[in-house]
């Protein structure tokens, strides 16, 4: 009997707990865009993916006007609930600081300002962009995160950005400079995290940056969603049965 009533209460525990993480995923999922938003111009595609039922990445768009847009991805250390609570403080400082969106700059130094000393001990990288169509550039800033990938329709390599920048929440100041990008017809923009190309088979072997690299380059003049899926399909296939170790984020947009 002693045992019988143990087990029950395991089990009650067990549904109680995911009572709580579908709880917690459909929070974040509340947090996350459903749709890409409509800006002259540009064709976007996005993709998120955690490994928990919830996760540390985090991605946001904000339309500034018909022709500007203000963009956000990061990365928070470590999985599940403690990094979905930091990408959740991420968005409401996001949310918060939008006013900046034309300076990506300023905007990852006021999300610096805001969490610095609240993410208990857990780091975030970011890269904010902004994209003005009217005239044909981009402004990219990066906290430590990954480089921005550039294909040009006409060109057979890979241009990557990479300003300066520390991750976010050590110091009081990023001293970031954004990278200037002129935009040309036809170009595509990627954007992402690294649990993609840090992704390891089942013979512990890294899928890494070079291979990741040729795969997005392998990519240009597919349209954009056959691109995501393509990208997508070419990792899982390196991995064979073994699983991510990390979560995904990837943003595709294309400029016409």
């Amino acid at each position: 009997m002693i045992l019988l009533k143990n087990a029950v209460k395991e089990q009650n525990r067990f549904f109680a707990i995911q009572n709580e993480l579908k709880i917690a995923r459909d929070l974040q999922n509340s947090i996350l865009p459903l749709v890409p938003p409509l800006i002259e111009r540009l064709k976007i595609s996005f993709s998120y993916d955690p490994i928990d039922s919830v996760g540390g990445d985090y991605f946001d768009f904000h339309p500034i006007s018909d022709t500007e847009l203000g963009v956000l991805i990061g990365d928070v250390s470590g999985h599940g609930i403690p990094a979905a609570l930091v990408s959740a403080m991420l968005k409401i400082a996001y949310s918060t600081e939008s006013d900046h969106a034309k300076n990506p700059g300023e905007i990852l130094n006021k999300i610096n300002h805001t969490l610095k000393g609240k993410m208990q001990g857990a780091f975030l990288t970011a890269s904010a962009l902004y994209i003005n169509c009217a005239e044909s550039y981009l402004l990219h800033a990066r906290a430590g995160h990954p480089p921005l990938c550039l294909i040009r329709k006409n060109e057979d390599q890979l241009i990557e950005s990479i300003p300066d920048g520390i991750v976010i929440g050590f110091l009081d100041t990023l001293n970031l400079k954004p990278d200037r990008i002129e935009l040309q017809p036809g170009d595509r923009i990627i954007v992402y995290t690294d649990g993609y190309y840090e992704a390891r088979n089942r013979n512990g072997d890294l899928f890494g940056l070079k291979n990741w690299n040729q795969l997005l380059l392998a990519t240009k003049g597919m349209p954009i969603e056959e691109a995501k899926s393509y990208i997508k399909n070419q990792v899982k296939t390196f991995l064979g049965k073994s699983k991510f170790d990390d979560d995904l984020t990837l943003l595709i947009i294309d400029f016409d």
